[in-house]
């Protein structure tokens, strides 16, 4: 593909199906596991059905959880 924005395909940002299919393996990861609030959070951005309203993969790496900020013991995983 030619230039500077590879990743848009018709128009469609691929970056945005990227961080909406890290989203499903996140959940299919936790099913059946208590999952701290911190990491719902971050799946729930992920897994918005709107991709103009999801996180990117960029936003992605800022978030608490995979920074590893938590707010209360019960956040993240020890």
């Amino acid at each position: 593909m030619k230039g500077d924005e590879w990743w848009i395909i018709d128009g469609w940002d691929q970056r945005l199906f990227d961080s909406w299919a890290l989203g499903c393996v996140l959940k299919r990861c936790f099913e059946g596991h208590e999952t701290p609030p911190t990491v719902q959070d971050f799946m729930a951005k992920l897994l918005r059905e709107d991709a103009s309203t999801r996180m990117s993969i960029h936003d992605a790496l800022e978030h608490p959880w995979l920074k590893g900020e938590k707010k209360n013991e019960d956040d993240l995983f020890k």
